[in-house]
């Protein structure tokens, strides 16, 4: 499995920080679902 990962650097106010922290938390909940439930359709496929 050949897996890439991309890096972005910026600079945010102060005042953007809380939302955009919550906005990457619920981003990475969508993310971590999705593939548990690519990988449980995977394995049962394999059954």
């Amino acid at each position: 499995m050949n897996t890439q990962t991309k890096t972005l650097s910026v600079r945010v106010k102060d005042r953007h920080a809380a939302l955009l922290r919550q906005m990457a938390f619920e981003t990475n909940q969508v993310f971590n679902l999705a593939n548990e439930i690519t990988s449980k359709a995977y394995h049962n496929a394999s059954e």
